[in-house]
């Protein structure tokens, strides 16, 4: 999944055992200038080629939907945005929320899909958020009143590199997204230490923390692993995850808190007291199929 430079009409490059899936923007104008290329886009491996498809795109090619059909209880299926935003200073920046929050579309897509499907956001968002975690909530008896929980005391903080460096305008949006959608970032997690590096290295000097991934409590279980190569491909470092769909998984604890760890007969976690990196697995699975993506 990536941000690309690849015009509507240029061809992508061959991959064996491979497809694209890819949306390119048109010509853009600004007072700044013309931008005639750019979009994103995913590799499908042919063995998932009945699994994956392209679902939605943002109007304005900021984002696509990738969806990948699961249907083994107690997953649904998954969509994933692969995303790329333009910094906020940036001439061909869009902002379009009735406070300037340029994550609006995002938003309302996400309300969309989270009633079929677990979501996952993964690319640039140009969203420098020092080692701010999404607020988490409680969902008490009463299903319209929460109460706040502290990341530190679930073992669900994050750890990174660019702790000390600014919060921009988007990485409050991007928080306040997450909080609004009942996600959580991965990068930089305790449990995920190769995580924390910097992702975004520009060609000229310093360093930040602008690319992530942030994916449905209900999903957190499942992820295997999550790095950040310290070493970048271009001005920007790989994201990798792995989201193993063994079935092992009974069912899901039913309590007021988020349902963030998975049971077996033996495992019954009242609270988020449990450490994510402590989450226990049953040996035994119930089902044989596996599905790894990364």
């Amino acid at each position: 999944m990536t941000e690309t430079h690849r015009s509507p009409v240029q061809p992508v490059p061959d991959i064996a055992d491979y497809n694209w899936i890819s949306v390119c923007r048109q010509e853009m104008r600004s007072s700044g200038g013309v931008r005639v290329f750019g979009g994103v886009a995913c590799l499908a491996s042919d063995s998932l080629r009945n699994k994956v498809s392209l679902v939605a795109e943002d109007e304005f090619v900021r984002f696509m939907w990738i969806w990948i059909s699961i249907r083994v209880s107690p997953l649904r299926d998954i969509y994933i945005a692969v995303c790329y935003f333009s910094p906020s200073s940036s001439p061909f920046a869009i902002h379009n929320g009735s406070n300037g929050d340029t994550f609006i579309n995002l938003y309302t897509d996400i309300t969309q899909y989270s009633v079929v499907g677990e979501v996952i956001l993964q690319g640039d968002f140009n969203a420098r958020n020092r080692d701010l975690q999404i607020p988490l909530h409680d969902r008490l008896e009463d299903v319209f009143c929460t109460q706040g929980i502290d990341p530190d005391l679930v073992g669900l903080h994050r750890m990174s590199d660019d702790a000390l460096g600014p919060i921009a305008v988007y990485g409050k949006h991007l928080l306040q997204l997450g909080g609004s959608q009942g996600l959580l970032i991965l990068t930089g997690l305790p449990c995920f230490p190769n995580s924390r590096f910097f992702t975004c290295r520009p060609y000229s000097e310093g360093a930040s923390v602008v690319d992530y991934a942030l994916a449905s409590h209900n999903l957190l279980p499942f992820i295997r692993h999550f790095l950040v190569s310290p070493i970048p491909l271009s001005d920007h470092a790989l994201l990798s995850f792995s989201l193993s769909i063994t079935y092992p998984y009974k069912v899901y604890i039913t309590t007021k808190y988020m349902h963030l760890h998975p049971v077996d007969d033996t495992t019954h976690t009242p609270t988020l007291s449990v450490h994510h990196n402590t989450i226990h697995t049953p040996t035994t699975s119930v089902q044989h199929n596996k599905y790894t993506y990364t």
